[in-house]
């Protein structure tokens, strides 16, 4: 016997096809960034998480950008753009984001897997639990656990878009940024 989605009721199906939208997006965002692309990851990541991400950097580092002459909340903002690959500092800040990330939160997109039960945080945002491995045969035993890294998506301008990773909070800018509990 064949699965046909057809076969579901229609308020199924629409649920399901939202729900392909939503970690589509988480997908794509994870090969970017795990294959080292910054720059591709930050056209999926919603403006806050850039803006939490690029405060966190800069506020690590603000006695040096503040030596080569820089506003430490302009360089911030900047960074945070969609122009953000083209400042100066980019290479800095997308060297260290990669590195700390990786070790704090090792994945194999190609090994990698995503929960597929809806959890609203709150209106126009979920949570999706990331799979850094997947079990022996990709089935789980009874008992087993492995470790799970939380992915919060955002819906903005009527894009889903990466609010968080790693942390199920969701973001708020400032110096120091919230980014996690």
């Amino acid at each position: 016997m064949s699965f046909d989605p057809n076969d579901l009721p229609e308020d199924t199906r629409q649920e399901m096809i939202a729900q392909v939208q939503v970690t589509s997006v988480a997908w794509k965002f994870l090969r970017h960034f795990y294959n080292g692309d910054l720059a591709a990851a930050w056209k999926v990541m919603h403006p806050t998480l850039r803006l939490c991400l690029s405060q966190w950097w800069v506020d690590a580092n603000r006695d040096a950008i503040r030596g080569e002459g820089l506003d430490i909340e302009v360089t911030a903002e900047q960074l945070s753009s969609q122009a953000g690959p083209q400042h100066k500092l980019w290479q800095h800040f997308e060297r260290v984001l990669l590195r700390d990330f990786s070790r704090a939160y090792p994945l194999d997109p190609d090994r990698a897997g995503i929960g597929s039960l809806l959890r609203v945080i709150e209106m126009d945002t979920e949570l999706l639990y990331v799979h850094p491995d997947s079990p022996e045969g990709r089935l789980w035993a009874p008992g087993e656990s492995l470790p799970v890294y939380p992915l919060v998506i955002g819906l903005t301008n009527g894009e889903w878009k990466v609010l968080n990773w790693a942390s199920d909070v969701v973001p708020e800018p400032g110096f120091p940024p919230t980014l996690s509990r």
